[in-house]
């Protein structure tokens, strides 16, 4: 009897070791949290159709992730997550009582992929890597040409034009990627709208065709979550080798704490440079 029951012990163990490598289940329960954890850094994360309001979701350290339900009743979704050259699928649900080990997952990258080429991602060497899969996910969740409707742009532009023009740039806010320098020059709120200005160095052999920048607002408390600023209105782009010029946008004003940041994205249309210039919320005036 002894023996019977130690072989069924070893035969569950089993199946359970093999469940835990072949899992395709993953499920949530009120008031907790779920966490998967990852051998390689996720690259991508994908909840759904990116519109998902049942569940939240934060990657914290690069491979790390915190899922919870956000709703009573929640209902299955699919889940994509990319790691290192694995890619995962899963089914997310809820589970009234999964225990404390039916929330606890781990993924190996040993589901071998082959590496694509992604130009929709936006990978820069000046964004923070903790950045990377937040950014990629809110990006890939917005509306193409995303901007505010019903907005009289005649005398943002007006105002735009000659902003920034006589101000040094900042030596403290920078950065430079692939032979192009960025700074920070100034800002300003006026009348329901933040103008922002940035001094462009084109040390690239190319003509610079800047598409319209993205201003991504990152909270202090939770930086995985991420919101965009549509940009309003967008001053110049086109810079010619050896050249320098202001580019100076325009975003609805909204409300901010001192600690928060400020995360510029810009990239070239035509040659596909692209960067990010990080900006303390505190700078502004």
């Amino acid at each position: 009897m002894r023996k019977h029951w130690c072989c069924l012990l070893a035969v569950c163990l089993a199946i359970q070791a093999q469940c835990q490598v072949k899992q395709d289940s993953i499920f949530t329960a009120k008031g907790t949290v779920t966490i998967i954890t990852s051998a390689q850094p996720v690259i991508t994360f994908q909840l759904g159709d990116g519109k998902n309001a049942d569940y939240d979701y934060r990657i914290i350290d690069g491979n790390i992730i915190l899922i919870r339900a956000i709703n009573s009743n929640p209902k299955p979704t699919n889940i994509v997550i990319r790691e290192g050259k694995a890619l995962h699928y899963f089914v997310l649900s809820y589970k009234e009582h999964p225990g404390i080990e039916g929330l606890k997952y781990s993924i190996s990258d040993e589901q071998e992929i082959h590496p694509v080429a992604r130009p929709d991602l936006f990978l820069a060497k000046t964004i923070k890597r903790t950045d990377l899969v937040p950014i990629n996910n809110l990006l890939s969740r917005l509306a193409e040409n995303e901007q505010p409707s019903n907005v009289d742009t005649s005398t943002v532009q007006k105002i735009a034009e000659d902003f920034g023009k006589y101000h040094k740039a900042s030596r403290k806010y920078k950065v430079t990627e692939d032979g192009v320098q960025v700074r920070f020059v100034t800002t300003l709120t006026l009348n329901g709208f933040t103008y922002f200005s940035l001094r462009v160095f084109n040390r690239q052999s190319a003509t610079l065709e800047i598409d319209r920048p993205i201003l991504l607002h990152k909270p202090q408390e939770h930086p995985a979550f991420m919101k965009s600023l549509p940009v309003i209105f967008q001053r110049a782009g086109r810079i010619a080798p050896g050249m320098q010029s202001d580019l100076v946008f325009v975003v609805s004003s909204w409300q901010h704490m001192k600690k928060e940041q400020l995360i510029f994205l810009l990239k070239a249309k035509n040659t596909g440079w692209k960067t990010a210039i990080y900006l303390p919320v505190k700078a502004l005036r």
